[in-house]
């Protein structure tokens, strides 16, 4: 897989939901029958939803038993454990319930929904599509589950300038929560990264990613909280 695909937009659900499909297929440690739900398993949403839309079930089809890309962090909720909060179909939590993701209950018809976003304040919106929020949820979990080919970090500021120059902008933005987080994810043909503050969280095709890293990031410096076992 080329990583690098993901510096290209991504214009249709079909080419977002391939590109999780090529995901799981480079970073899942798990049989590709048990990538996804069953179709009757995803009919279990229309006990709670008076529609499902057809983003909502390719993405359960397709990766959603996926953990490296729906739940080593926050939680893509089960079809038969989805909520109502506000008018919101509740779908994504974060793992200590400080914040929601979900689509309106008006929006449900749409084939591929917007996604809003609440936590303390009112909710807002996440993305235009669902889709587009599937790809940002596998990214940021991708880079934050510490599987194989995973490293973290915390980099000086020459560090994040130099990958910031070494390293094209993905194409998907990371989850707009906490707010006040500088927060971007950069790619290349071999890792993603996503880059929080000081802090860095990335995933690589081969063993070798953090000194991969640290070399497109001199001459700044990556102290290594977490480095792949070779």
């Amino acid at each position: 897989m080329d990583l690098s695909q993901l510096s290209q937009e991504l214009r249709e659900p079909e080419a977002r939901f391939a590109m999780l499909l090529a995901l799981a297929e480079a970073f899942s440690q798990r049989p590709r029958r048990s990538w996804g739900y069953a179709p009757k398993e995803i009919e279990l949403c229309r006990d709670l939803l008076p529609a499902v839309p057809d983003a909502l079930a390719q993405w359960y089809f397709t990766v959603g038993r996926v953990p490296e890309l729906t739940s080593m962090q926050n939680r893509l909720l089960a079809p038969d454990d989805l909520e109502l909060k506000d008018g919101v179909a509740i779908l994504y939590v974060e793992n200590q319930g400080c914040a929601f993701w979900g689509i309106p209950v008006e929006a449900l018809s749409q084939d591929d929904p917007p996604v809003v976003l609440g936590d303390a304040g009112d909710w807002r919106c996440e993305a235009d599509a669902l889709s587009k929020f599937a790809l940002t949820v596998g990214l940021s979990e991708l880079c934050l589950s510490g599987r194989r080919f995973n490293c973290s970090g915390m980099l000086d500021a020459a560090a994040r300038s130099a990958l910031f120059a070494a390293l094209p902008a993905a194409q998907v933005r990371p989850l707009q929560w906490p707010a006040d987080r500088e927060a971007c994810l950069r790619v290349d043909a071999k890792t993603v990264v996503l880059l929080e503050a000081e802090f860095l969280f990335a995933a690589g095709l081969q063993d070798d990613v953090a000194d991969y890293l640290a070399g497109c990031a001199s001459p700044g410096r990556i102290i290594w909280q977490h480095r792949p076992r070779s």
